[in-house]
This record gives structure tokens, C-alpha cells and sequence, in this order.
């Protein structure tokens, strides 16, 4: 019997089916270096000068990858777990992080918090143990480490289950997915509420039920795109939403906007087709989250 069966099945939304061969492809496409963050070591090593113990785990990653760390590079970390030593637990999860926060400033601090926590052995080798065992939700429910939530300690069961090859896999969920979801649902009669709750600035609330919904849906949807696993899919909707949220800052040779939308107090206008997309909401403006979805919606990214 699976973790899924009693879940509600919701449809493969159009948008995906749509791109199928892409979400299919897309790791082989990416190649080694798929999901690549660039940090800086140094200020990491100073973060973590005087806990020994993880200087040491930070100077083994360090060395290895200096500068820039992939999702593959990660996967390395997470095959040494098999052996059942704490420090390789514990290794995999400072890998987790500085590969899940690059380089935002934030990074550091959040995770000395995580591993200065006096659970934290137990809570690390709980969750690989229900993980291995497809106990997702009691490991979701269970973790508890300050500076540590939901968004990031995904990242550490994702990597954890690909492992094991556990089904459904335990995938990321951090606010760039969050943002694709609700884009989809947009399109296919359902909200972000069915899998996720997010709070100011779309950081990531607690929501084991929300989870679950969210893992055996994507398990659903990979088998029917014929995925070999459902992280194709979490690559793909991450992959769009950063690459929108890149492209929105930027702007072509001539100085227009790579996104051709132009904002104004009474609406939105698509450059390229003149398009009228839609207007502001009365004393709310246009948010980083509303410009996505309405550029996903309109397809001004491919206007």
C-alpha cells in the first residue's frame, strides 16, 4: 500500500503536458553541472571558526568544491549516508545548505543556528530513518531545528530519498516552486493552497498535509510524462520561475526589456502585442509574485 493512495489524484495541468519532452530531458540537458550555486567559502569558514566539528565537515566540502556547488555534487554527500555515520548525516546537510542558500548573506547565520541546536543529532538521524522507510510525513512533522524550515529542510529529504530511491520521492518546496504552482493552478482550477502556504515574501509555512498532496501529485504527474522521477519536474518549474525572475531585472541589447511588460498605475501592457493584461489591485500594486503570474498567464515570456 502507498503513502498516496488516499490522496485526492489531481490532474496533469496542461502547462506540463504541454512540455513534456523538456521536463523529461531537462536533467540530461543540464548536464553535470544542473543547478549550479556559486558561495563564498571564506565567509563560511569564518561563520563556523570555533564549532570544530563542523569546520572540519565545511573543510571537507570546501576542498572538494571551492566556489560553486551543483545538485550533482550534493548527490555525493547523500551516497555516503549508506555507511550510518552521524558525520556523513551531518555533512549532508551542511552540504543541503550552502548549496541551497549560494549566496545569499543569509546562509551562514540561518545555518549555525540549525546546527547549534542540542537535538540536532537526533533530529538529523530521525528523519533519514523515516525517510528510508517512507515515513515522509512523520519526518516533516518531526523536524524541528531553529533556522531550519520548511524550504531548506526538504532540500535535505529530497536528497535523502533520491538516495534510497524512496516513492514518492520527497521533493523541494521552496518558494520558486510555490510560485509555479500557483501559476499553474491559475490555469487548472485549483490555488497554491492545495499544496503549500506561504507567508510575507513568499517564505514557505509549515503544512505536512499540503506536502504530501504536493509529493503524490508530482509522483502522478512524472509517471504520466513517462519521468523516470518526479525531481524532473521540481527541476523544471524552478528552473522557469528563476529564470522569469532573472530575465524580469534585465534588459536586451537596446535596451528594452527582456520581458516586454511595462507597468503602469492603470495596468499592464505587453510591448510586443499591446496587449492589456490586467490592472493593479486597489492598494496593493504590482508584487514580484503578481508580475510572474501575470507573464506566465499572458506568455509574454515567449510574447
Amino acid at each position: 500500500m502507498s503513502i498516496c493512495d488516499n490522496m485526492p489524484k489531481i490532474p496533469l495541468p496542461r502547462y506540463l503536458r504541454e512540455h513534456g519532452d523538456e521536463i523529461q530531458h531537462i536533467f540530461d540537458n543540464a548536464g553535470k553541472n544542473a543547478d549550479t550555486w556559486h558561495y563564498d567559502a571564506s565567509v563560511w569558514q569564518k561563520e563556523f571558526k570555533d564549532n570544530s566539528e563542523v569546520s572540519d565537515d565545511l573543510s571537507e566540502i570546501t576542498k572538494k568544491y571551492p566556489d560553486r556547488i551543483t545538485r550533482s555534487h550534493v548527490q555525493s554527500y547523500a551516497r555516503k549516508i549508506r555507511l550510518g555515520s552521524y558525520q556523513d548525516i551531518r555533512r549532508l546537510f551542511l552540504a543541503c545548505m550552502i548549496w541551497g542558500y549560494g549566496p545569499d548573506p543569509n546562509g551562514q547565520a540561518n545555518t549555525k543556528l540549525a546546527l547549534s541546536a542540542p537535538r540536532l543529532k537526533a533530529v538529523l538521524e530521525e528523519s533519514v530513518e523515516r525517510i528510508k522507510n517512507t515515513q515522509i510525513k512523520e519526518a516533516y512533522e518531526g523536524f524541528e531545528l531553529a533556522g531550519c524550515g520548511p524550504a531548506f529542510f526538504t532540500k535535505f529529504f529530497y536528497f535523502v530519498g533520491h538516495e534510497y530511491q524512496i516513492k514518492p520521492l520527497p521533493l523541494i518546496l521552496d518558494s520558486h516552486v510555490a510560485n509555479f504552482l500557483r501559476f499553474l493552478g491559475s490555469g487548472e482550477g485549483w490555488g497554491l493552497s492545495l499544496f503549500a502556504k506561504t507567508g510575507l515574501k513568499g517564505y514557505i509555512k509549515r503544512y505536512s498535509k499540503g506536502y504530501m498532496q504536493y509529493i503524490c501529485s508530482m509522483d502522478n504527474w512524472a509517471k504520466e510524462l513517462g519521468c523516470y522521477a518526479a525531481d524532473n519536474i521540481e527541476y523544471f518549474m524552478y528552473k522557469k520561475d528563476k529564470e522569469l525572475e532573472k530575465a524580469l531585472g534585465e534588459v536586451d541589447g537596446e535596451g528594452n526589456p527582456e520581458v516586454p511588460i511595462i507597468f503602469h498605475r492603470d495596468g499592464a501592457y505587453c510591448l510586443k502585442c499591446g496587449a492589456f493584461l490586467t490592472s493593479p489591485e486597489p492598494g496593493v500594486g504590482f508584487t514580484l509574485d503578481k508580475i510572474k503570474g501575470i507573464v506566465w498567464r499572458h506568455g509574454c515570456y515567449d510574447c
